[in-house]
């Protein structure tokens, strides 16, 4: 007979791997679902809790390593770029003949996956839990958590092999409701799909973190709003008219829209109106448009508007112009006259011209010499022939001793100045346009001075 390892048989030595060759028919797991709880602790670290497991050393050889007090597990920061996936293992160490819980560090990728399970001729392992690293995450939250315990695949219940319970259905019915929690925080956590009340309702408002719909009547004067929550939105039912009121829930309460009272600018039937309800007063939303307050800062009046065009000034009455429109003004002046320009609207074309000479029109000045003062003393005369003057101009000037000042624009011609008598007998002009003596032949200047002896002159713009 070929002796063989039995255990246990009186007054027999065993090593440990006789007494592990009495469970080897117990399958690799935990002893209880709740053995080995772990607890996020809101960093990089995980809490686990007591619990017993089963590993195999060998092929016929079950061993339980346990956990009588709480131990913490530290993970390292997750990659920048990519997510990661990381394991909680129950091992053991067939070189070091150890059993122990440790981290397994998983591989940052755009798909991430856990670590291999080691079961060779190094190590023994399960899985009790995968923690999920999102990118950039520096700490370790309840929902990074995956429970891999009942998951026979990677821990699942320790059990006697020869009489299981297959518990494979019963995973695969929790792994398919864990895949469909996992992608609804996988969209939480990307901002979209699903939304937690933290986020849509952080501050706790109930009704007021939403627009709530009222209902909205009008009876005579009076539109009725009945609702519930601080933001809200009606249709108007038929037109604002000037003093018109409102009412929330039965009370009376004013409305605004900006800084004016709300009016047919802003409640027009039909239409959708958003608002604000703080218990004492209706804000609807608008405003910025031109208010009363504004209003009243533009200074046009009637007469300052051209006839026959509408403008708003002061408050929101449509307003019509009165001043004339003159278009374009078109008239003639004789040399030395003026023309009044009438009060209103010119389009900037019209045009005031002065009535030019032609050889038609003549200026004669007439100089002679007065005897019996030392020097002769000259004596002037000039006349205006001009068409269109009904009465022409005369000039009688003795420049002698006591009446020797100068005459500016003879005959109101606007052709020359007769300065004061210089003596010597001569008699001086300065023209004020370009002029030409016809009787002489002679050309003056502008501004230039002329000494003119006794005779008959004629001039005539040039």
């Amino acid at each position: 007979m070929t002796e063989l390892t039995c255990w246990p048989l009186d007054n027999k030595e065993y090593t440990a791997e006789a007494l592990g060759a009495a469970y080897a028919a117990r399958s690799r797991g935990i002893l209880h679902a709740a053995d080995f709880t772990a607890t996020a602790n809101g960093d990089n670290t995980l809490t686990i809790g007591p619990g017993v497991g089963c590993i195999h050393p060998g092929t016929y050889w079950a061993a339980f390593p346990y956990l009588l007090a709480n131990t913490q597990l530290t993970f390292t920061d997750a990659d920048g770029t990519n997510p990661r996936w990381d394991a909680v293992a129950l091992t053991y160490d067939k070189n070091t003949n150890t059993a122990g819980l440790e981290v397994r560090t998983g591989t940052a990728s755009a798909s991430p996956a856990l670590p291999e399970l080691r079961r060779d001729d190094d190590y023994d392992e399960i899985f009790l839990y995968r923690v999920t690293r999102p990118r950039g995450a520096t700490k370790i939250s309840t929902d990074n958590i995956v429970d891999l315990r009942l998951n026979e695949a990677y821990c699942g219940l320790m059990r006697d092999t020869m009489d299981s319970v297959d518990t494979g259905v019963m995973n695969a019915a929790f792994t398919a409701f864990l895949q469909q929690i996992e992608t609804e925080l996988a969209q939480l956590h990307a901002g979209t799909a699903v939304m937690t009340k933290g986020e849509y309702d952080p501050a706790g408002l109930g009704l007021n973190a939403a627009v709530q719909r009222y209902s909205c009547t009008k009876s005579g004067k009076v539109y009725a709003l009945k609702g519930t929550g601080a933001v809200g939105r009606f249709k108007v039912p038929t037109a604002w008219s000037a003093g018109d009121t409102w009412t929330v829930n039965g009370k009376a309460v004013p409305a605004y829209c900006g800084a004016d009272a709300a009016d047919g600018d802003s409640v027009v039937a039909g239409r959708w109106v958003l608002f604000t309800f703080d218990g004492s007063r209706l804000d609807f939303n608008g405003g910025g448009g031109l208010s009363n307050a504004k209003l009243a800062q533009a200074t046009a009046a009637a007469d300052n508007v051209l006839a026959g065009k509408s403008f708003y000034a002061v408050d929101k009455t449509l307003k019509e112009g009165t001043m004339p429109n003159r278009g374009a003004v078109d008239t003639t002046i004789n040399p030395g006259s003026s023309y009044a320009v009438p009060a209103g609207y010119h389009n900037g074309e019209g045009r005031v011209k002065a009535a030019t000479w032609t050889k038609d029109k003549y200026l004669y000045l007439v100089i002679q010499y007065q005897g019996g003062y030392g020097n002769p003393i000259p004596e002037y005369a000039a006349t205006v022939v001009a068409q269109g003057i009904p009465e022409p101009g005369f000039l009688a000037h003795y420049s002698g001793p006591g009446n020797s000042g100068a005459v500016t624009n003879v005959c109101n011609a606007n052709m020359l100045n007769i300065g004061a008598y210089a003596g010597n007998g001569t008699a001086q002009i300065t023209p004020l346009t370009y002029l030409y003596d016809i009787f002489h032949k002679t050309n003056h200047d502008p501004g230039v001075v002329y000494t003119l002896g006794a005779g008959v002159y004629c001039y005539r713009m040039r």
